[in-house]
C-alpha cells in the first residue's frame, strides 16, 4: 500500500537509467484443473505414433509431474467451456501435444493461459471490484503544462482506492520546472530525468519511463503519456487482469479528439459519468492502424508473428515482475521504436496481450507526427528495427549480420571433429538470419564466420532471439532444414517441434522463446535460464502444442543418412501453401502484404 504523500509534490532527482535491470537485456543497443490437475491432456496419435512406429519419450521432470500423468500447469478454463481447438493433425506426421484443459489450480498462484488467449480469463468487474493491486501510474513529461494539467484532472476521477495509487509524473528537462497540482486524492510524486549526454539529440521518452518506473512502488506500471485523458475506470480496468495473471500486458483502445476543456470541467464530468459523452461529441478518432491489427487478429486471440505491434507505451500496464524481466525500455532517442521494442520484448517474454475496451482513453490532439516530420522518423527507425525487430516483417527474410537474430543455434556436446562440421552444415542454411553458440568448443575447428559464438550459450548470447534451435553435434542439417522446421513451427502455431535423428535416436528442437520463458514462470522458475529447456517441453506442449517429426522429413539426419526426396518435400510444401494461400489472399490490404505473401511462400518452399 501507498502511505499518505504531502499535498505539494515531492521532487527528486533519478536516473535515466533507472532500475538497474537484470542482466538478461544481453543483446540490447546500450550493452551489445483442480488440485489435483485433472486436465485430461492426451496425446494424439500418441502410443505407437511417428514414421518410426514409436513416439520418443521423455522422462519426467523432478517436481513437473501430477497424478494425470501431464505437468502441474494452471490452465484457466472459462465456465462457459472456452477451449481453444486442437492443432491441425496430420496422422502421417508424429505427435501433437494439446493444450492443457485444466481447471485452475486451488492455489494463490495466478492461472496460466494458453498462448495469447487472455478470453480465457475470467477478471473481476472493475465497477464493485475491491482490488488488492497497487498501481504506479508513470506519466512522462517535457515541456506539456497544460496538456498534463488535463490529463491530472482525469487521473482525479479514477475509482480506484487512494491507498492503492500512486502517481509519478518523470519531468524530462521541461522549462520551466513541472510542478502539477496532485490528482487528489491521489499522492503525486515528480522525478526529475538526468539529461543526455552534451551534444546528443533530445528524445528521451524511454530514458523518462524507466526513471519512472524506478522509483515506482507498485505491483503493477501503468505508463500514460502526459496528454491522455483518462475514463474514470481506467487504472481498475487495467488492475484487474494484473489480479488474474502475472502474464498481463494490458492497452486501451485510444482515441484521438481535439479539447480545451479547463482541467476543473474534465474532472467534473468525469466524476459525473460524462467524460466520453464530453469527449466524443468533439469527434474522436480511432487509431486506425491498430483496430485493424486487432481485427486480424481476432481480437488478438489468434496468434500472429507481428502481434506485439499493438503495443504502444501512450498507454500499457506491466506487471513490475515481467517489466523487470524485460528489462525496462531501450532509450534509442528516435520516436515510434521504442514502444514497438519493448512490445516485442514483452511479446518475446510469454507477455498475454489484452486490449480492454472498458479502459478508454483519449490522445489530447491528432496524431503527433504528420507529413514531412513523420516521413523523417520513419526513415530514422527503420535500420533501427531491421536490428531488433527479429519479427514482424521488419527486415528481409533470410539475411544475417543483426545484432539480434531470429533463430540462435546452440550445438551440442560432442568431438571436436563432429561439432565442427556441426557448425559448418548450420551455416550453409538457406535461412541466414541466426547466430550459433557452441558451449563446449574443445579443440575444434570452427569458422570464423562472425555468427559463429564458441563458449557461449543460447540463454546467455541471445535472450531475445525469437526462436532456439538445439542440434546435436552429429548432426548434419541441410540447407533447407530450418526453413522446413520454421515452416511447421508457424503452420501449426505450435511452441516446439522436434526431429528425430535416424539411426542415432537424438532429438534436434526448435523452439519459441515465448513458449519457454511463459513455461517457466507457470512452472515456478525464472524464465532466464536457470530451467532447462527439456524441462519445461511438457508444459510448452500442453500452453502452446509441441510435435515430433522424422528427421529426414526435415533435413536433419546425421552423417551417411540421406534426407528424403526433395520433390516429395516441394510436392507436400506446394499443397500446404496452396491451403495457406487462399486464406492470405484475403487478408491483403496494401501492398507490403503482397510482399509478405511472396516472402511466405518461398520460405515454405525453402527457396
Amino acid at each position: 500500500m501507498f502511505g499518505a504523500a504531502p499535498n505539494a509534490a515531492r521532487r527528486r532527482r533519478i536516473s535515466s537509467a533507472g532500475r538497474a535491470w537484470p542482466a538478461t537485456r544481453g543483446d540490447d543497443p546500450g550493452e551489445e484443473g483442480d488440485a489435483g490437475f485433472g486436465c485430461g491432456a492426451r496425446r494424439i496419435n500418441g502410443s505407437e505414433g511417428g514414421r518410426h512406429g514409436r513416439t520418443p519419450r521423455r522422462a519426467p521432470s523432478p517436481g513437473l509431474a501430477c497424478p494425470s500423468g501431464c505437468s502441474p500447469v494452471r490452465v484457466l478454463r472459462a465456465a462457459r467451456g472456452k477451449i481453444p481447438p486442437d492443432p491441425v493433425v496430420d496422422p502421417s506426421r508424429g505427435t501433437v501435444a494439446r493444450p492443457c484443459q485444466a481447471q485452475p489450480a486451488m492455489s494463490e498462484a495466478p492461472p496460466v493461459v494458453p498462448d495469447n488467449r487472455w478470453d480465457l480469463l475470467d477478471p473481476p468487474d472493475p465497477g464493485p471490484w475491491d482490488p488488492d493491486v497497487d498501481v504506479s501510474l508513470v506519466v512522462p513529461c517535457r515541456d506539456g503544462h497544460d496538456a498534463l494539467a488535463r490529463t491530472l484532472a482525469t487521473v482525479a476521477a479514477q475509482r480506484y482506492p487512494a491507498h492503492r495509487l500512486e502517481v509519478i509524473v518523470a519531468d524530462d528537462g521541461s522549462n520551466p520546472p513541472l510542478a502539477p497540482a496532485e490528482p487528489e486524492p491521489f499522492p503525486l510524486r515528480v522525478v526529475e530525468v538526468d539529461p543526455p549526454p552534451a551534444g546528443t539529440r533530445r528524445f528521451g521518452a524511454g530514458a523518462a519511463r524507466n526513471a519512472g518506473a524506478a522509483a515506482a512502488e507498485g505491483d503493477v506500471v501503468l505508463f500514460c503519456d502526459a496528454d491522455i485523458l483518462l475514463d474514470p475506470s481506467h487504472v481498475a480496468a487495467h488492475a484487474r487482469w494484473h489480479a488474474v495473471s502475472g502474464d498481463a500486458v494490458t492497452m486501451a483502445p485510444l482515441r484521438f479528439v481535439e479539447t480545451d476543456a479547463s482541467p476543473a470541467a474534465l474532472t467534473e464530468a468525469a466524476r459525473a459519468g460524462r467524460l466520453a459523452q464530453l469527449l466524443e461529441a468533439r469527434g474522436a478518432s480511432e487509431h486506425t492502424w491498430i483496430v485493424r491489427h486487432v481485427e486480424r487478429s481476432e481480437g488478438l486471440t489468434r496468434t500472429r508473428p507481428d502481434l506485439f505491434r499493438v503495443v504502444v507505451a501512450a498507454n500499457l500496464g506491466v506487471g513490475r515482475a515481467l517489466l523487470d524481466e524485460v528489462g525496462g525500455f531501450t532509450a534509442f532517442g528516435v520516436r515510434g521504436i521504442e514502444d514497438t521494442e519493448i512490445g516485442y520484448r514483452l511479446w518475446s517474454a510469454g507477455g498475454l496481450l489484452v486490449r480492454d475496451p472498458t479502459a478508454r482513453a483519449w490522445h489530447q490532439g491528432a496524431r503527433t507526427l504528420t507529413g514531412p516530420e513523420r516521413e523523417r522518423a520513419l526513415a530514422e527507425r527503420a535500420p533501427l528495427q531491421a536490428a531488433w525487430l527479429p519479427e514482424g516483417g521488419f527486415r528481409e527474410d533470410g539475411i544475417g549480420g543483426h545484432p539480434r537474430p531470429r533463430t540462435v543455434v546452440e550445438i551440442g556436446p560432442g568431438g571436436p571433429a563432429d561439432v565442427a562440421a556441426c557448425v559448418r552444415a548450420v551455416l550453409a542454411s538457406t535461412d541466414g538470419d541466426l547466430a550459433i553458440c557452441v558451449p563446449d568448443p574443445a579443440d575444434a575447428d570452427l569458422d570464423d564466420d562472425p555468427r559463429v559464438e564458441p563458449g557461449s550459450t543460447a540463454a546467455e548470447a541471445h535472450p531475445w532471439s525469437p526462436l532456439r534451435w538445439d542440434v546435436p553435434a552429429g548432426a548434419r542439417p541441410t540447407p533447407a532444414a530450418l526453413s522446413s522446421l520454421r515452416c511447421r513451427l508457424d503452420e501449426h502455431g505450435l511452441g516446439a517441434l522436434h526431429a528425430l535423428l535416424p539411426r542415432t535416436g537424438e532429438l534436434a528442437h526448435l523452439r519459441r522463446a515465448r513458449a519457454m520463458r511463459r513455461a517457466a514462470r507457470g512452472a515456478g522458475t525464472r524464465a532466464s535460464g536457470l530451467a532447462r529447456p527439456e524441462d519445461l517441453d511438457p508444459i510448452v506442449g500442453e500452453l502452446f502444442g509441441e510435435r515430433w517429426v522424422a528427421g529426414e522429413d526435415v533435413g536433419v539426419v546425421p552423417e551417411g543418412v540421406a534426407p528424403r526426396e526433395e520433390p516429395v518435400r516441394v510436392h507436400r510444401s506446394r499443397r500446404e501453401l496452396a491451403v495457406a494461400g487462399a486464406r492470405a489472399i484475403g487478408r491483403i490490404r496494401r501492398p507490403h502484404d503482397v510482399r509478405k505473401i511472396v516472402i511466405a511462400a518461398r520460405r515454405a518452399l525453402g527457396q
